[in-house]
């Protein structure tokens, strides 16, 4: 739940919560956190059981991101972290690599969204994501990945096979990218959750992907709409199948 604050508020509730040590979820997302950083981290050393963290469009930037983290990285009860919309930049993903790959072993969901991420962090991406093996839930949209980013990121899961929900949409993987996430799902034919919309795919590779998911033995949420196919004719395909799912059940 999202909780609307003040600015001038920002300092009092910073500090009121410096008493509740205990508490395990924190959610500041959507609120100007950006001048606050020091008065955030104060209150995160505190809070010794967080599990949950929401900062996703705080405009916190790198630096502020960082020392954030710095407070975090020996909290090894953290499970959750939300950083979307803080311009971090591929700085800021080769800051997190060098100084966090350690830490956070036991994170499970990450979101990464609008924060102008490109091929040139892909392989610190890699390398931070590789020692995350209980990580299930990773969103990358709204970046400037393309099908070296999903490449990379993907061979991270490899031999771990734990993701199942995976955000890509809105960048620039094409079909070289979407062929990549093929050769994951059928290897690891978990997913419960995938974005791809926005991608310049062909309908030739969405269909394939589709097909794919179609044999998994539990279903997956998908949005592939916004590429190169016609958003009708997925549509029609969608129809069809869910035709001939219900055919095949009587």
């Amino acid at each position: 739940m999202k909780c609307d604050i003040e600015q001038d508020q920002m300092p009092l509730i910073l500090n009121s919560l410096k008493t509740c040590e205990n508490i395990k979820f924190l959610n500041l997302s959507e609120n100007l956190v950006k001048g606050y950083c020091e008065s955030l981290t104060e209150t995160l050393k505190v809070l010794k059981q967080i599990e949950v963290i929401g900062l996703n469009n705080c405009q916190i930037g790198l630096q502020g991101i960082v020392d954030i983290l710095q407070v975090l990285k020996d909290k090894t009860c953290l499970k959750e972290l939300y950083l979307a919309g803080n311009e971090i930049g591929d700085d800021g993903i080769k800051e997190i690599k060098n100084q966090f790959s350690s830490k956070f072993r036991g994170l499970k969901a990450l979101n990464l969204v609008n924060n102008k991420i490109t091929e040139k962090s892909v392989v610190f991406l890699y390398f931070f994501l590789k020692t995350k093996p209980e990580l299930q839930y990773l969103r990358l949209g709204h970046n400037k990945l393309k099908a070296l980013g999903v490449e990379w990121v993907l061979k991270a899961f490899s031999g771990q096979g734990k993701l199942n929900d995976f955000d890509v949409g809105n960048n620039e993987i094409g079909d070289e990218g979407s062929k990549c996430i093929e050769k994951f799902l059928m290897k690891y034919p978990n997913l419960l959750y995938l974005n791809v919309m926005k991608n310049e795919i062909s309908e030739e590779r969405i269909v394939s992907i589709l097909n794919i998911l179609k044999k998994q033995s539990t279903p997956c949420k998908i949005n592939v709409f916004g590429n190169k196919a016609k958003d009708e004719n997925i549509q029609k395909y969608f129809t069809a199948q869910i035709s001939s799912t219900s055919s095949s059940k009587k």
